[in-house]
């Protein structure tokens, strides 16, 4: 059993009704309150707080604990060997149909070891509660949107808290709130005894009923061997019950009990968080077939959100699409409904003279382009290769060739030789500006290594012949 991974703790004081939902984060000494919702019956859960999400599937684990009343639970003390906590459990359910007042069948069931083993034998409490309440409280506490990962009792935590120093008996009184419900803890030799809840009923006859259960109590550990007198009683309650108990054990027992204020509900709370981010998994009244449903949905729901937001993507992407579509189909129509209206005399003659001007520019290029192709391959050395010419807007030319590694200098006088080129109409130089070669050495055919080259000649212009004259 591997302790939880959790970075959250939310603790609910109840299923319905008025209700607190704490939150805590871990801290190397216990929980740190965070945040504190008080709610009423028909208040919804803060999603924020007790939504899992997908960290959840992955380790970072939010915890959610909801508190159980006392009237359904039963607790047991077990004198066990000392054994690790999985064999612990083992050892439990050999005696549970023993232990139980309900078939083993209609229970769900937990324990926690209780103090320090002493002579090879370890204390446990065994908590037990009926199936049928568990599944009616998993229920409503999902149903509110609370998916319980563990159900606490919280009177534990406050028998955790308190300091058995020495045997006595310890009497917690006005639980969950009830003045008809308190719990005998019989601490003696040492460790703990007996642990059994009372039910004390309505009106006066509440003390007549508590002490008539104690005194049974105390005659089967007279029976067992260990109960000593005399015995020290402590009263543990909230002020307002420890006013009216005192002075009825002070006249019972002949002796005046100490007290002890209980512990307050964000105190048990912090206690629960820490407790519950302690203790492994597997330990809780929870059924397994809940939690691996919880996790189940919560798959489902990741895979349908997905699902959804790709939808909604998909969706807000075609929308966008027909839009842009539509939007240039309308700029289409009104620029062909524009350049309709302007086809005119006008524009035809316009168009002559601009087709007009067009060849002659052609014409001039290609004569340009001509001789300036006749200028490359005459001043093309012989170790040298031309691969490739490429004239830019009828003045820019540019000449891609191969060579030798060791005839780099002929790529640089062969750029000389074109920078140098006279032009055969008379207009002095062919070129206006050569730029120097670029050239990269790479391995050829056969594993020679060849220059690939290449540089970039400026034809003149007309308007450079003109200022040349």
């Amino acid at each position: 059993m591997k302790k939880r991974n959790w970075n959250l703790c939310n603790v609910l004081s109840g299923a319905s009704g008025s209700r607190v939902l704490w939150q805590f984060n871990p801290e190397p000494r216990g929980a740190k309150l965070s945040g504190q919702r008080q709610l009423q019956g028909t208040d919804k859960l803060p999603a924020d707080w007790v939504n899992k999400g997908l960290s959840t599937l992955f380790g970072q684990s939010k915890l959610n604990v909801a508190w159980m009343r006392a009237d359904h639970v039963f607790l047991r003390v077990l004198k066990l060997p000392t054994a690790d906590l999985s064999e612990t459990q083992s050892m439990i359910e050999l005696q549970l149909e023993k232990l139980s007042p309900l078939a083993v069948g209609q229970l769900a069931w937990t324990f926690e070891p209780w103090g320090t083993p002493v002579e090879g034998l370890q204390t446990v409490i065994v908590i037990i509660i009926e199936r049928q309440h568990v599944d009616h409280l998993l229920t409503a506490l999902q149903t509110s949107g609370f998916l319980a990962d563990k159900l606490e009792f919280p009177l534990l935590r406050q028998l955790a808290a308190t300091d058995f120093d020495g045997d006595g008996t310890w009497i917690y009184l006005s639980i969950d709130g009830n003045p008809a419900r308190a719990l005998a803890v019989w601490h003696y030799q040492g460790s703990l005894q007996s642990i059994h809840m009372m039910h004390l009923g309505d009106g006066d006859s509440r003390p007549q009923r508590l002490f008539e259960q104690l005194t049974q109590t105390i005659w089967a550990g007279e029976v067992e061997g260990w109960m000593t007198q005399p015995i020290q009683w402590r009263l543990v309650a909230p002020e307002s019950s420890l006013a009216f108990w005192q002075p009825q054990f002070t006249a019972w027992a002949n002796v005046p009990p100490r007290t002890f204020p209980s512990l307050q509900d964000e105190e048990l709370a912090a206690l629960t968080a820490r407790h519950a981010g302690n203790m492994p998994a597997e330990m809780t009244v929870v059924p397994p077939d809940y939690t691996a449903r919880y996790r189940q949905d919560l798959i489902d729901r990741t895979w349908m959100g997905a699902l959804f937001a790709v939808a909604v993507v998909y969706m807000v992407a075609v929308g966008c699409y027909l839009a842009f579509l539509e939007f240039h189909r309308f700029q289409l129509a009104a620029a062909e409904k524009q350049v309709a209206s302007l086809q005119d005399n006008e524009r035809e003659y316009q168009k002559f003279l601009a087709k007009e001007a067009s060849f002659q520019r052609q014409a001039s290029l290609q004569k340009a382009s001509i001789r300036a192709f006749r200028a490359a391959a005459e001043n093309l050395p012989a170790d040298l290769t031309l691969t490739k010419l490429n004239l830019q807007n009828g003045k820019m030319l540019t000449l891609f060739g191969t060579a030798p590694a060791d005839q780099q200098r002929a790529v640089t006088d062969y750029a000389d030789a074109m920078g140098s080129a006279i032009d055969e109409t008379g207009a002095g130089k062919l070129f206006a500006s050569v730029q120097p070669p670029n050239s990269q050495t790479r391995p050829g055919a056969g594993g020679q290594m060849m220059v690939t080259w290449n540089f970039v000649c400026e034809l003149k212009t007309g308007s450079d012949r003109e200022e040349k004259r």
